[in-house]
């Protein structure tokens, strides 16, 4: 195996933790929980979050979209005084950590 393959045990857990994620996503839709979609402004974090809303909005969620340069802790201070009961970031690489 290559230094850069994969292995089963990776890849089922990434399996599983989509499914949870996916499962968490179902639940806090169906109790019509509020979600928080951010995301990074560049062209896949746009991309990543019309993706997850046009999802969202298949599900008939209640959500809001944000897209920002970077996530710091004043973002993260104001997605949280909207108190979502779930908060999904997209496309925030760890180069995007201050």
């Amino acid at each position: 195996m290559s230094e850069n393959a994969v292995s089963k045990e990776q890849l089922d857990s990434l399996q599983n933790n989509a499914k949870q994620a996916a499962e968490l996503i179902l639940k806090t839709v169906e109790n019509g929980e509020f979600i928080h979609v951010v995301s990074h402004l560049d062209a896949d974090g746009l991309a990543a979050a019309g993706i997850i809303g046009k999802a969202l909005a298949r599900l008939g969620a209640f959500f809001r979209i944000r897209i920002e340069r970077w996530l710091d802790e004043k973002v993260a201070s104001s997605v949280a005084a909207d108190k979502p009961a779930l908060i999904i970031f997209a496309d925030f690489g760890s180069g995007n950590l201050d």
